[in-house]
């Protein structure tokens, strides 16, 4: 998707001599002449004595000054306790990375610990509504450090780090007063929808995690190059330097902030207020003189308020916009009169549209509308006092045609949820067939019925002929089944 702000590809050489020079290991180790060892007399002495995996697997550091140094197969056996959807596999690449936030970045882990206490929650909440896996809250800590300011050197921005033309094809306004892409609650929807899309394409989620990075065409293209292997480790050697190190490190990311503190690890304290609350402004007010007024931190306002590029909130009466304030500051915002509130009223500079591209990216701007020509597909955001007929109307098609294109089962809809719309249901009925995956991996939750309802023309009979099901209990989780 673009090169990420994070670069998590450091040599780790140092970490063995670290762990060497000093620090002692909570779980002792013998690497050479263990004693105990098959010629050894004292070899049943020395197995009673020994200290159990299982007891020792989780127990914190007696010290909490020392940074802890464990043998491979403990930050094996721990991630194989992370129970998740997503594959936490162990091998060289993997342990690469979790030293380097066990060892080199440990203050950086503290600090996303801290700020996390805030975003993590945000990210739940959405990655829960789609159904997704919650571990990918932990693809901002890759991707941004948990800074939604953050931009790359190729223009990516945000939390989950979008690209210009992403972010518009999924509804993320950019202009010259607001980019949505650093807005914690709008680029998360966007992201939830983006990683929802890949895994409706790729049916695993570490491709669907290098999918995120650098894009599906590149991953298509290295499981070309791997004779088709739709395994990541696979076709790791085809992918790009970047993502070829994404992936791992995004395991590492996931263990890093499991086990923090069993690696001494401790949560630092974020600069700004946790608890918020959100109201609307109906004028354009500048965050300094709205700070000033409220008797708040400014720098504290910018952070809970990043989507305002210039530090002003671009509202009109006819088009208020949100304001996150900490929570007692709503409180004593509600009591000011509007002769307070004008103080921090600021007239907004006017800009052609041509300015306005000018300030953003014209290169992407370009190939959105190129991408877009040559898409049959389009999507609309759903806003407040929206239904599926007035949607349908909007689009010059039918309800029925929206519940199809989607997969609703239910006129139901909420407002930011993004919907598909097609040129006609020919389009429809060509792109189901283009993209209609031959394989299908279960899980969690699954039952015959439910994926067949996921695949045009599929049913429950068939799904049992193709793949030789004779028990519908049979499948498993992870078990990859033939849909076409």
């Amino acid at each position: 998707m673009k090169k990420s702000l994070l670069s998590l590809c450091f040599s780790v050489a140092a970490v063995a001599a670290m762990a060497d020079g000093g620090a002692k290991p909570l779980i002792k180790t013998f690497k050479q002449n263990p004693p105990g060892g098959k010629d050894s007399l004292e070899a049943p002495l020395m197995a009673s004595a020994a200290p159990k995996t299982q007891d020792t697997l989780f127990v914190l550091p007696s010290d909490p000054t020392e940074i802890p140094y464990y043998e491979n197969h403990i930050y094996k056996l721990r991630l194989d306790s992370i129970k998740s959807e997503i594959p936490m596999d162990y091998n060289e690449y993997v342990q690469n990375h979790i030293d380097l936030y066990a060892f080199k970045r440990r203050g950086l882990v503290s600090r996303m610990l801290g700020v996390g206490r805030y975003y993590f929650p945000i990210f739940e909440k959405y990655l829960k509504e789609e159904g997704l896996p919650v571990e990918l809250k932990y693809l901002p800590v890759i991707e941004s450090a948990l800074t939604p300011t953050a931009v790359s050197r190729v223009g990516a921005t945000g939390l989950w780090q979008f690209m210009y033309g992403t972010g518009k094809m999924y509804d993320l306004d950019v202009n010259y007063y607001v980019d949505e892409r650093r807005d914690p609650v709008a680029s998360t929807i966007a992201a939830v929808q983006f990683l929802s899309d890949l895994f409706d394409r790729y049916s695993d989620w570490l491709l669907v995690i290098a999918a995120y990075n650098c894009g599906p065409g590149n991953v298509d293209k290295a499981i070309n190059k791997a004779g088709g292997s739709t395994n990541f480790w696979d076709i790791r050697p085809f992918l790009p330097r970047e993502t070829a190190n994404y992936v791992p490190a995004f395991i590492a990311a996931t263990y890093a902030m499991t086990y923090a503190p069993l690696h001494n690890i401790e949560m630092a304290e974020a600069t700004f207020n946790l608890e918020t609350d959100t109201i609307l402004v109906n004028k354009s007010v500048s965050l300094a003189k709205i700070a000033n007024v409220l008797n708040v931190s400014a720098e504290e306002l910018n952070l809970l308020n990043p989507k305002y590029r210039k530090h002003v909130v671009n509202a009109t009466a006819s088009n208020p916009q949100e304001l996150v304030l900490p929570k007692n500051a709503k409180e004593y915002f509600a009591s000011l009169n509007t002769s307070i509130l004008d103080q921090a009223v600021v007239k907004l500079a006017s800009f052609s549209s041509r300015e306005q591209r000018q300030q953003i990216d014209d290169e992407f701007v370009s190939l959105l509308k190129n991408k877009k020509r040559k898409s049959a597909i389009t999507y609309y955001k759903v806003r407040s006092g929206d239904n599926l007929g007035s949607i349908a109307a909007k689009n010059k098609c039918s309800v029925a045609d929206l519940k199809s294109w989607n997969n609703l089962r239910s006129n139901r809809i909420v407002s930011g949820q993004r919907l598909k719309v097609y040129g006609s249901k020919q389009e429809f009925l060509a792109s189901v067939k283009k993209s209609q995956p031959k394989t299908y991996k279960v899980r969690s939750g699954d039952t015959l019925s439910t994926i067949a309802e996921k695949f045009n023309g599929m049913t429950v009979d068939k799904l049992k002929k193709i793949n030789n099901i004779k028990n519908a209990k049979s499948i498993r989780p992870g078990t990859v089944l033939r849909v076409s």
